[in-house]
């Protein structure tokens, strides 16, 4: 009986190749499903994250638009959600038609020297850009593309030896590398718009434009006053 009782419960020895075939695709399977899993919640961020920036980017100009029409209301600044609205003013899909026409008030009064002159100059580059690409593919509206080079030559020119001079900080530099580095992608972005959507773009560009000649004009106003 003792023999007997041996032998059941001794195990089944199994060979050392079929345990590793076993202990190979464990660890394949493995991997696989917490590659899907990290693919999955990278893409989701990403997509939630934007819908996010989009979401306060609407809430923050319709607060600011609502407290300079209702005194009570409490409205306040941040300089994250404006920098992202700044950022991506020029996309529709981002900044639609009627948050975009709020921030063309909302940047009357713009604050910052630094951010008023890059603003300024990454609308004229879109203008300038667009009207090349216009008569590289022939659309050639000549007498508008005077009006529109001239204006970007008068904005550039009214700059005074003093603000050229002027002292940078750290902070200033690395913002205007950071914004280099986003010119480049900005490049490709532009290169893979349809026609429509360049037209758009130009069409944005012409308004901050005239929303920083606005804001200037009322610096200049309040300082001689």
């Amino acid at each position: 009986m003792a023999k007997q009782k041996n032998k059941s419960h001794k195990k089944k020895r199994i060979a050392k190749h079929i345990l590793q075939a076993r202990k190979q695709r464990s660890a394949n399977s493995k991997d696989q499903t917490e590659g899907e899993q990290v693919h999955d919640v990278v893409v989701g961020n990403i997509s939630s994250q934007l819908q996010k920036y989009i979401r306060l980017g609407q809430q923050y100009l319709s607060g600011w638009d609502h407290q300079r029409k209702n005194s009570t209301s409490i409205w306040k600044f941040h300089k994250n959600t404006q920098t992202w609205l700044l950022r991506n003013m020029y996309d529709a899909d981002r900044v639609p038609k009627a948050s975009f026409q709020i921030l063309m008030e909302y940047m009357e009064g713009l604050k910052g020297d630094t951010t008023r002159e890059w603003v300024n100059k990454d609308a004229i580059r879109r203008v300038l850009r667009y009207k090349e690409w216009e008569k590289m593919h022939g659309d050639g509206k000549k007498q508008e593309n005077e009006v529109v080079e001239q204006e970007g030559k008068d904005d550039v020119n009214e700059k005074t030896s003093e603000e050229k001079e002027k002292t940078i900080d750290t902070d200033e530099n690395n913002q205007k590398n950071a914004s280099l580095s986003a010119s480049e992608d900005d490049e490709k972005r532009f290169q893979c718009l349809s026609d429509h959507d360049k037209r758009k773009e130009y069409k944005r560009a012409r308004k901050v434009i005239e929303a920083m000649k606005k804001q200037q004009q009322q610096q200049q106003t309040s300082s001689e006053g």
